[in-house]
């Protein structure tokens, strides 16, 4: 997640809440961020659950594990049991993109395992409503398992979840219609883990696909990571690091679809209406000076 991307929405979204909205400080919610936990006390038992999400459906039945809340709010959670998910491409085109890659034009996936991030509050509360599960201890700490390990997951920061879940709990307009999981589809012919994301402030919102990290041998790592010091200390690849190397393979990327089925492309919260440029160049080429961006609120605040 680039700083400077998530500085600039801070500070827009300080400016633009509401009267009504809840003061909150944006550091204090970056370190509930950083200690977020699993909270397997207030597990809930979901059966039969039904989840719409952008153009996929999702079925839930077993154990809903929340974690601890970011600015009094429940976002992220990790589910165990028995769970399906299909989604019907909304054209010829993302249909044949998909069978490319699973040998199916639509997505019907079992699953047995999986991490949402849900930003609809409603549906939130409706889940976490349900009847208190008593998990076991081997249960549990197989939850905890995975949420560490989709912690450490290239995949959370390629979907901007931390950012999703800041912009949440400062109330941005758009973060309430994101979601985000992680699958571990279960059974011979399934595809594996995957990925899901509805992200309103993308043009195409949903987004369906898998990345697959660097296949390499520790001294194969230990040598690209010296060619990329290498690099850096010229002032190129910055910011890169061993865990961005892979293959993101795109299943379907498509907008929402309204009541008529066209295409309905969405926007981010707020657009740059103004640049403002004031450097200076010294006599070794070297630039310095500041910058100022002005930005108009593209979705209109409570």
């Amino acid at each position: 997640m680039p700083q400077a991307r998530l500085l600039t929405a801070l500070l827009f979204l300080t400016a633009v809440l509401p009267a009504s909205a809840e003061v909150l400080e944006p550091s204090a919610l970056r370190r509930e961020i950083g200690a977020l936990r699993l909270d397997p006390e207030h597990a809930v038992t979901l059966d039969n659950v039904k989840l719409a999400a952008g153009l996929a459906q999702l079925q839930l039945n077993g154990i809903l594990f929340p974690t601890s809340p970011v600015g009094g709010k429940v976002v992220e959670m990790v589910f165990l049991g028995e769970g399906r998910v299909t989604l019907e491409p909304p054209d010829p085109i993302e249909a044949g993109q998909l069978e490319l890659f699973t040998g199916q034009s639509r997505l019907d996936a079992g699953f047995g395992e999986a991490v949402l991030v849900v930003g609809l509050d409603a549906a939130v509360d409706a889940m976490l409503g349900k009847t208190p599960a008593q998990p076991d201890a081997v249960t549990s700490a197989r939850a905890e398992v995975l949420y560490d390990e989709w912690r450490g997951r290239r995949e959370r920061e390629v979907l901007g979840v931390e950012r999703s879940l800041l912009a949440d709990a400062l109330h941005d307009p758009s973060a309430e219609g994101y979601f985000a999981a992680l699958f571990r589809s279960i059974g011979a012919g399934e595809p594996g883990d995957f990925v899901y994301l509805v992200d309103p402030a993308s043009r195409e919102q949903v987004t369906l696909g898998r990345f697959t990290p660097l296949d390499a041998t520790e001294k194969e790592k230990r040598r690209i990571l010296k060619e990329i010091s290498r690099e850096q200390r010229k002032g190129r690849l910055i910011g890169l690091e061993l865990d961005d190397l892979g293959t993101w393979d795109t299943w379907l990327s498509a907008s929402l679809r309204d009541a008529q089925g066209k295409p309905r492309p969405g926007s981010p919260a707020f657009e740059p209406s103004k640049y403002t440029l004031d450097v200076t160049i010294d006599d070794k080429l070297r630039l310095s000076g500041s910058a100022r961006i002005d930005l108009a609120a593209a979705i209109p605040t409570k």
